[in-house]
């Protein structure tokens, strides 16, 4: 799945924005997980600019430009949340693990990204 940034909200300052060290506005952006919550509404999970970082950014700074998604996302829905991503992804604390630096949930993610990557050229 492809979207394109429309425009960029600053969620710290709550006011929108001409520019970003994460988003670029026009451009285009392969989404590796869309998460939908009742606490945080709708998101994408992109690379973010500045580091390449997968961040969630919301999803009313996007238009979808192509709709096909990667053969490894699955559907989770759950009383408060619904998760389209790779099924290893989705695991209790993976995310935690991730960013905390843990090798097999890198090793998991990169995996995953390369598929979603590859199929999304």
């Amino acid at each position: 799945m492809k979207v394109k940034c429309i425009n960029i909200y600053n969620e710290h300052t709550k006011e929108y924005v001409d520019t970003s060290r994460s988003l670029t506005i026009g451009k285009v952006y392969v989404v590796l997980e869309m998460y939908q919550s009742r606490r945080r509404g709708n998101t994408y999970r992109l690379l973010s600019d500045d580091d390449k970082t997968p961040t969630l950014f919301d999803a009313n700074q996007f238009e979808t430009v192509e709709e096909k998604h990667a053969s490894s996302w699955e559907v989770r829905e759950s009383a408060t949340r619904k998760v389209c991503s790779p099924l290893a992804w989705n695991k209790p604390g993976f995310w935690e693990e991730f960013f905390d630096g843990e090798p097999s949930a890198r090793a998991i993610y990169q995996k995953e990204l390369e598929i979603i990557l590859k199929e999304s050229e």
